[in-house]
């Protein structure tokens, strides 16, 4: 599963607290933004990924879900 995310106020991923856990991704950016996602389906957190394209200020994060 591919979850990509527009964050136009953040220029660097250091400014980003992520955990993903097998149910649920937290991003937060202090007084920016607050997500809080439910997954449909439990993910592998061992396998998860998140890349920060600094030129469109994007979020990509790839989970593998659990068949």
């Amino acid at each position: 599963m591919e979850i990509t995310l527009d964050l136009p106020k953040v220029c660097s991923m250091s400014e980003c607290q992520l955990r993903i856990s097998k149910d649920d991704v937290l991003l937060e950016v202090e007084d920016v933004y607050y997500l809080l996602l439910e997954l449909p389906k439990p993910v592998i957190e061992d396998t998860a990924s998140a890349i920060f394209n600094k030129k469109n200020r994007t979020l990509t994060l790839s989970v593998d879900v659990f068949l």
